[in-house]
């Protein structure tokens, strides 16, 4: 059986506002302890999170950072800020791995079908199509002309685009997203809604 469980009683530990919904509140929460912690990266806040408030919580944290970075700037700015990539150094350093993309990707498989969300389904396929080819070669070549010989030859010179991902299928797969984030992210806020409700009702019942 998939837990969906929520540690919210942790959560309300922070007296943080709730004015902008559930998700972002559960967000707030996970990078409270990011920002009291200068040396951690953004898989150390994850883990904790897990720890904290458990592994649902986690995933809708990634669930969120995946929707924030994609609308501001699409799956390239999700990768290179280092949403996607485990022991990243953040933006503009390089990526290796797409380890926390893939967790995102697995647990979705568990998570989204017990959500029951009108897009789900939609967003499962998407994320089983989203995956970053890297660029692993450190040199290309280029064709050169020499004027002293009037002819052309090639040069092996520094790639550009090493470290970074093939990004021939980001439009179409980010068009895909738009058309559905926004409904999709409101469906997940109505969930969030009656969880945290059902979850008042068993610690009430808990407590008698």
């Amino acid at each position: 059986m998939v837990d969906t469980t929520i540690n919210f009683a942790a959560m309300r530990e922070y007296n943080l506002p709730v004015n902008e919904g559930i998700h972002q509140w559960i967000l707030d929460c996970a990078y409270t302890d990011w920002q009291a912690n200068k040396g951690w990266r953004y898989d150390d806040m994850l883990e904790n999170c897990e720890k904290k408030f458990g592994t649902f919580a986690r995933f809708l944290v990634q669930l969120g950072k995946f929707n924030q970075q994609v609308c501001n700037g699409g799956l390239y700015q999700y990768w290179d800020n280092g949403y996607a990539s485990a022991r990243s150094g953040g933006c503009f350093s390089h990526h290796d791995n797409d380890e926390l993309h893939d967790w995102l990707v697995y647990h979705a498989a568990q998570y989204l079908p017990v959500m029951n969300l009108k897009h789900g389904e939609q967003l499962l396929e998407l994320f089983n199509k989203i995956y970053f080819d890297v660029d692993e070669e450190q040199y290309t070549v280029e064709e050169v002309y020499c004027e002293d010989e009037d002819e052309y030859y090639n040069e092996e010179v520094p790639n550009e685009n090493y470290g970074q991902p093939c990004t021939y299928m980001f439009d179409k797969y980010e068009s895909a997203y738009y058309d559905m984030n926004e409904e999709l992210m409101e469906e997940v806020e109505s969930y969030l809604n009656i969880l945290i409700m059902e979850q008042k009702e068993v610690d009430k019942e808990s407590q008698l």
